[in-house]
């Protein structure tokens, strides 16, 4: 192991001492959750984070996390159920069957790693805009808190034998949105995009909404 080789060579180490396992990413097994730090933010001010579970092959599962959205004073209100406004202990919560079950043998992505990016700005993780909706003002930062999670993947992660982009909902838009910039870093590299239940349709109102509520 490198590391006990260094540690032979400048402290003297004997062979029989323990040589604690090494981490990928030096993370614990299972989710763990990272600061988003940068400009990141969700849509009332509070911190984002994202999650990794590491995996045992060089291969990622990136995955938007799904849930409604916002684009006016209703649903954009404090206490408003059209989109969730922040990440906490229960973002996982009801989330840890299917794919994010790495125990489960029948998992096609069980040993992969997988990032799971959350959602809390409403903006179908597309938005750079802080917007004035009357009553209150939402960051609408999607962009900027996928690109804090994906930094962290292509400095972590530069050269997967493959990778899957998926989301569910406002989830799948987000999957749609990020797939072609993820293909483009990772030239040459498989990628899939998976979106379910965001079928990438849109009416004009939509359109608008995106180009000038979310700035996306």
């Amino acid at each position: 192991m490198l590391a006990c080789g260094f540690a032979t060579l400048l402290l003297g180490c004997s062979s029989d001492d323990p040589v604690a396992e090494e981490k990928p990413f030096g993370l614990d097994p299972g989710w763990n959750k990272l600061a988003g730090g940068g400009d990141s933010i969700c849509s009332r001010g509070d911190a984002f984070s994202f999650f990794v579970q590491p995996g045992t092959v060089n291969r990622v599962v990136i995955e938007f996390e799904g849930g409604g959205a916002c684009w006016d004073a209703s649903t954009c209100a404090v206490g408003s159920d059209s989109f969730d406004d922040i990440v906490d202990a229960d973002t996982l919560t009801g989330t840890l069957d299917g794919i994010h079950d790495h125990e489960n043998a029948d998992n096609p992505f069980k040993d992969w790693t997988h990032i799971f990016i959350p959602y809390c700005t409403g903006d179908l993780h597309l938005g750079n805009k802080a917007t004035d909706h009357g009553d209150v003002t939402i960051e609408h930062r999607g962009a900027v808190n996928g690109g804090v999670a994906m930094d962290w993947v292509y400095e972590n992660i530069p050269d997967p034998e493959r990778v899957v982009v998926t989301g569910c909902s406002a989830g799948g838009y987000g999957a749609i949105g990020w797939a072609p910039y993820i293909m483009q870093h990772y030239d040459g590299v498989p990628v899939v995009q998976i979106a379910d239940c965001a079928n990438g349709v849109a009416v004009a109102g939509f359109i608008a909404i995106i180009d000038f509520v979310w700035d996306a």
